[in-house]
């Protein structure tokens, strides 16, 4: 990565990851409105809803849910 980026800088918001999930909830309102599934765009949603209230993403970047997936793919 490079210095300004959100991982180099403890992964202090630049898109916190609390927005993201508000967004994925809006749109799992909407796709739910107009009745279309949408798997991905639900289990990105239970991603971020376990990573930011149960876990210590409140307030760090998005990205910051991506070491999550390093250590679960190196066992």
């Amino acid at each position: 990565m490079g210095p300004k980026s959100p991982a180099d800088n403890g992964y202090q918001p630049g898109f916190a990851a609390d927005l993201m999930l508000k967004d994925l909830r809006l749109s799992q309102q909407a796709a739910s409105s107009a009745d279309a599934d949408t798997p991905m765009g639900a289990l990105a949603a239970q991603l971020y809803e376990t990573f930011v209230e149960q876990e210590d993403g409140r307030g760090m970047d998005f990205s910051a849910m991506l070491p999550r997936f390093e250590k679960r793919h190196r066992g």
